[in-house]
C-alpha cells in the first residue's frame, strides 16, 4: 500500500461520522420562529410561549454548574477521635463517627486483652488453648449506626482496615496420647451489617457478609513451628458486602476480627489431656487491626 493510499485511508476513518443534533436546540429554533412570527404580525407573544422558551433555555440548553460542597461526605464513617483533616476539609457530624465497640472470648470472657475501640478504631482479639481445651472463638470489632431514609434500598458497605495476625502451633507433649494430636487455627476479618431490634436492642446478623481469611492452618502429631505473621491491607471493595435495608429500621455496620481455634488431644485413657510437667504446649493466635473508615453507598429500589 502506498503512502498516499494509507494517508487517504486514515483521513477517511478519523473523526466523527456526522454532526451532533441537539433536540433541545431544534426546539429552541422552533420557539424563536414562533416568537418572530408573532412579532411580524404586530402581536404580543403568548406568555405561555415565552415561559416555555425560558424553561427550554435554562433547563435543557444552559446547564447549571454542579454544586460543590465542602460538607463531610454522608457515606463516610470514621473513629470517634480520628483527625478529620486526614480525611476531608471539614469535620464530620457526630452521626458519622463510630458508635460501637465490642470484644468477647469464650475462654477469656472477662479478659481485658480483647478490645474494640470506637474512639480509635483499634481492634484486638486474642485466645489461647490448653491441651484440655477443644475450642474457642475470640472476636472484637467496631461499628457505626446507620438509619436509611429510602423505603427499600441496597446498602453497599466496605471497610478500610490494616490487619496483622500472629499464630503459633507448638504441641510437644511429654506423655502418651490416645489419639493423634490435631489442631487448627483460623483468623478472619469480616465486614457485616446487623439489624438492631427496636425493643430489645439485640443485633441480628444479616446475610451476606464479606470476609477475608488471613490464617487457616492445621497440624497433626507432636510438632513445633515458629510464630507465623500475616499482614492484610483492605480498601475499596476488598472487604465489602451488599444487603437490603429498609426505612424505619436501625442497623449497625462494621468490622469484626475473629479467631477460631480447635484442638483434639486425649490422654492414654481417652480423657482430655491435662497439662503436666515436661509438656511444651503453645497454641494461640491474635489479630491487631486499625479500622480507619467504614463506607456505605446506597442504591434506592423504592424511594
Amino acid at each position: 500500500m502506498s503512502t498516499e493510499q494509507l494517508s487517504e485511508r486514515v483521513v477517511q476513518r478519523v473523526g466523527p461520522s456526522g454532526p451532533i443534533h441537539e433536540r433541545a436546540l431544534v426546539q429552541g429554533i422552533e420557539h424563536q420562529a414562533r416568537l418572530e412570527q408573532a412579532l411580524a404580525r404586530g402581536e404580543t407573544p403568548d406568555p405561555q410561549l415565552l415561559r416555555d422558551y425560558r424553561q427550554l433555555l435554562f433547563h435543557d440548553v444552559i446547564r447549571e454548574r454542579p454544586v460543590f460542597s465542602l460538607a463531610w461526605p454522608a457515606s463516610w464513617y470514621v473513629p470517634g477521635d480520628a483527625d478529620y483533616r486526614q480525611y476531608w476539609f471539614t469535620p464530620p457530624p457526630a452521626a458519622n463517627r463510630y458508635d460501637y465497640g465490642w470484644a468477647h472470648s469464650q475462654l477469656y470472657p472477662t479478659s481485658t486483652a480483647q478490645s474494640g475501640s470506637p474512639s480509635t478504631g483499634h481492634v484486638y482479639a486474642y485466645t489461647a488453648l490448653a491441651p484440655s481445651d477443644t475450642h474457642d472463638s475470640a472476636f472484637a470489632g467496631v461499628g457505626a449506626l446507620f438509619q436509611p431514609s429510602a423505603t427499600l434500598s441496597y446498602a453497599d458497605v466496605s471497610v478500610d482496615a490494616d490487619v496483622v495476625a500472629h499464630s503459633r502451633i507448638w504441641t510437644l507433649l511429654a506423655r502418651p496420647t490416645h489419639n493423634l494430636v490435631t489442631v487448627h487455627i483460623r483468623c478472619t476479618a469480616y465486614v457485616c451489617v446487623w439489624e438492631i431490634d427496636p425493643v430489645t436492642r439485640a443485633w441480628e446478623l444479616m446475610r451476606p457478609y464479606g470476609s477475608q481469611t488471613l490464617v487457616n492452618r492445621s497440624d497433626t502429631g507432636l510438632s513445633g513451628t515458629p510464630i507465623q505473621t500475616v499482614n492484610g491491607h483492605y480498601s475499596g471493595n476488598a472487604l465489602s458486602t451488599r444487603v437490603q435495608v429498609q426505612a424505619g429500621h436501625s442497623y449497625a455496620i462494621g468490622f469484626q476480627a475473629q479467631i477460631d481455634i480447635d484442638a483434639d488431644v486425649r490422654d492414654a485413657n481417652n480423657q482430655p489431656y491435662q497439662r503436666g510437667d515436661g509438656d511444651d504446649w503453645k497454641l494461640w493466635a491474635d489479630m491487631s487491626c486499625a479500622v480507619s473508615q467504614i463506607t456505605i453507598g446506597t442504591k434506592v429500589l423504592i424511594p
